[in-house]
């Protein structure tokens, strides 16, 4: 960032209570700064170190987004304290610099000709071809607080941090092996979110389609790695072939597509549709069911009111990002999708008019079998699929964050979370983090403008109760096949 450059200070990484509710900007919870776009630039992956009171971040490549100090694109950033009083962001390790791991073709802010002044338009234009494959994706922590993953999008690896060693000085990085590889028709596996659940690391993939496939070629696939036996295996492999609902009111209806690297190959170039899956995030509720985040890779594509490629005509991209919901089967350990909204025992509390229009719910003709579980992943104005990408959970809460596009019904260019109820999949609480109508838009808006999302909170704390249990999921709440005693438990 050049002296003077208007962009420097603005917020990168905001933190909000969770009970956050309205406007950030205008009478609502206000947000708290925890790094500056000088400081750390643009990021996607987040990652709670309760241990060491840290919080880590990925740098992440989007087109008109500047990377931060090093501009590598292989970055891994570090905030002391971030609860408490917050340090300033740092440096952990450089994949690229400090270890000669390549993270695909990175052009320095420069060469993108990334405008040192906000609201100017920049052309970027190589970057509309390389997201999603170059730059590190999302980044997770092992249960026990000793290891980071993160996602390589380039050689497509998963890879492991000791992270004690790292915050030492020694910067340190080993590839898992490769995921098992699911012979994607006309494209390539493309990894990207991750998640652990129960001492197993969950990895979420697409096969693009990106040669020339279609829809039937997209596959939403979720691995998972037991560290045991060194190996992954297949927990999920599905077609997201189903009708979506309508990412503009009244526009044509687009299902998900492969993804294009040429901006003329949209299905719509007008208000630019094309939308194309990145499983972004993983979570998992009390029962160990999934939740995944599919957001839409054109958000980073294009970003909001800038050049289309390779040329000064300003164009909106418009995302079509979705939130699905498993139900993991307690007796066989199997996952299943979202059927016509219902997911297991679980029934979606949605009333949609069956137009792919607005609300969804059962027989909506949005989602898995018709229907969708998390009817409220829409806004009463154009857009009834508004997913951007990151989630997280409190277990045993029944409330699920998801990072979302105008999250206040009738504010439009905005971001923000929206929580839903893992139970009935409505909302119960939205909060809008910024607003940005500006031609440009510097902040990206509502398209992917937000990454990861992550809960800080405390340590476990000692507790004194009248039942000790063996807890095999380290989730610190007796589940029904947890064997307990009674007695007196000191639960550390």
């Amino acid at each position: 960032f050049a002296p003077g450059n208007d962009l420097a200070n603005d917020p990168a990484l905001f933190r909000f209570p969770n009970t956050a509710m309205g406007n950030a900007q205008s009478g609502g919870t206000p947000t708290t700064t925890l790094a500056t776009q000088s400081q750390i630039g643009s990021t996607w992956g987040v990652a709670w170190d309760r241990k060491r009171n840290k919080v880590f971040l990925s740098a992440h490549y989007k087109r008109h987004a500047p990377l931060g100090p090093g501009e590598t694109g292989g970055q891994i950033f570090y905030i002391d304290d971030p609860v408490g009083s917050p340090g300033t962001p740092a440096l952990l390790m450089d994949l690229v610099a400090d270890l000669g791991i390549s993270v695909g073709t990175i052009e320095t802010n420069a060469t993108r000709q990334l405008s040192p002044t906000k609201g100017n338009a920049s052309p970027d234009n190589n970057a509309f071809a390389a997201v999603g494959k170059v730059s590190l994706g999302d980044m997770d922590i092992s249960d026990d607080g000793e290891f980071l993953y993160v996602v390589n999008l380039h050689d497509r690896k998963v890879y492991q941090i000791n992270i004690a060693q790292a915050v030492g000085g020694t910067p340190n990085a080993v590839a898992l092996p490769d995921f098992t590889d699911p012979n994607c028709a006309n494209g390539i596996a493309r990894p990207w979110g991750l998640g652990f659940w129960d001492g197993e690391l969950y990895l979420g993939i697409v096969c693009s389609a990106e040669s020339g496939g279609n829809t039937s070629d997209l596959n939403l696939i979720i691995q998972r790695f037991n560290f045991a036996s060194s190996t992954w295996s297949t927990v999920l492999d599905v077609v997201p072939d189903w009708e979506k609902g309508d990412i503009i009111f009244g526009g044509a209806k687009y299902k998900w597509q492969g993804w294009r690297d040429d901006f003329n190959q949209y299905i719509d170039t007008g208000w630019p549709v094309h939308p194309q899956p990145v499983i972004g995030d993983i979570e998992f509720d009390a029962e160990g069911s999934m939740h995944l985040a599919v957001l839409d890779r054109l958000g980073f594509q294009t970003g909001h009111r800038n050049f289309r490629p390779f040329s000064t005509q300003l164009i909106t991209g418009v995302t079509g990002g979705e939130l699905l919901r498993t139900y993991k089967d307690p007796v066989t350990g199997m996952f299943t999708l979202e059927n016509n909204a219902v997911a297991g025992p679980y029934v979606s509390g949605g009333t949609g008019n069956n137009s792919q229009t607005g609300q969804g719910g059962p027989n909506t003709l949005q989602g898995p079998g018709g229907g969708e579980f998390y009817a409220d992943d829409h806004t009463t104005t154009n857009h009834s699929e508004t997913t951007n990408g990151g989630l997280s959970i409190i277990k045993g809460s029944q409330r699920l964050s998801s990072v979302q596009m105008d999250p206040i019904d009738g504010q439009v260019d905005a971001s923000g979370v929206v929580w839903f109820n893992t139970a009935n999949g409505l909302e119960t609480q939205e909060y809008q983090i910024f607003f940005n109508a500006s031609t440009p838009s510097p902040d990206f808006s509502k398209q992917n403008g937000l990454g990861d999302l992550e809960f800080l909170s405390d340590p476990a704390p000692l507790e004194i109760g009248n039942r000790i249990w063996t807890d095999t999921d380290n989730d610190g709440i007796q589940d029904a096949d947890e064997a307990g005693i009674d007695g007196i438990v000191v639960k550390l």
